[in-house]
């Protein structure tokens, strides 16, 4: 939830101030969550089911409509940091976008663990979301601080690897 917020900031900051790499960056922070959106808004149209879990909550009766109808922000915001960053400067992701952006997850992180209310659970800083039904995601979940931030960090992080390369042969065509 606050990477996306995190990344929407970043990515208007560098629209604004023409500095590409927070655009790049804001890709990158929020490329896993937002590819999974694509994934499982598919899924649902062809299964009638959000098989993912990613945007299950959309069917929540205690999700706010407000929150239901700002969610889709996950639909386009890729599409429009991908045409600015095609359409300026040289035309390819900037260099160290990924890099910032891994900076990015480990202070995501460590600043939601330290103030949010583990109730809120904001980026994952406690546990993998329970709608996610993927073990391997949860077997840290609730530990110890000095256990689980370093598994989510390098987790997060690994797995940024995979829609990072999508992200930039959408940039580079």
């Amino acid at each position: 939830m606050w990477a996306c917020n995190c990344g929407m900031a970043l990515a208007t900051v560098g629209i604004f101030s023409c500095r590409r790499i927070l655009v790049g960056a804001a890709v990158a922070v929020v490329s896993i969550d937002q590819c999974l959106w694509y994934i499982d808004c598919i899924l649902k149209l062809g299964t009638g089911k959000f098989q993912v879990g990613v945007a299950r909550y959309l069917e929540w009766p205690e999700t706010p409509f407000v929150q239901k109808v700002f969610s889709w922000h996950h639909l386009w915001f890729l599409p429009v940091c991908i045409f600015y960053l095609r359409n300026t400067g040289s035309g390819n992701m900037p260099v160290d976008s990924l890099k910032l952006a891994m900076i990015g997850v480990f202070s995501m992180g460590i600043i939601s663990r330290f103030l949010t209310p583990r109730e809120l659970n904001i980026n994952m800083c406690f546990e993998c979301w329970q709608d996610v039904n993927i073990s391997l995601f949860h077997i840290f979940d609730n530990k110890a601080v000095y256990i689980y931030l370093p598994w989510l960090i390098v987790m997060f992080n690994i797995l940024m690897i995979i829609p990072w390369q999508l992200m930039l042969m959408l940039v580079n065509l």
